[in-house]
């Protein structure tokens, strides 16, 4: 593996456009991931069915942000199916 490495690197291949664009968009998002959670350093308590937990603000909204990322395909997909009954029960 080290060789192959060594090997592009003699050959003057470098990184693509769409890697550079990437690399950067990555170090860009870590900076305001960074920003973002410095910036929401307090912590406040969180009540959720029967717990009760004391977190900092930042990994609150990180918390609901995650879960609204994984929950969205859940919720876009029963809506898909509920559309396509509904369609396929007129015919």
């Amino acid at each position: 593996m080290t060789q192959r490495f060594d090997d592009d690197r003699k050959s003057g291949r470098d990184l693509s456009g769409r890697q550079k664009t990437s690399l950067v968009g990555g170090v860009v998002l870590a900076v305001l991931l960074l920003i973002f959670i410095f910036s929401n350093t307090e912590s406040l308590d969180v009540s959720f069915l029967a717990w009760d937990v004391d977190m900092p603000l930042w990994l609150a909204l990180l918390i609901a942000a995650v879960a609204g990322v994984l929950l969205w395909p859940l919720l876009r997909g029963l809506v898909r199916g509920v559309r396509r009954r509904d369609e396929g029960v007129g015919t």
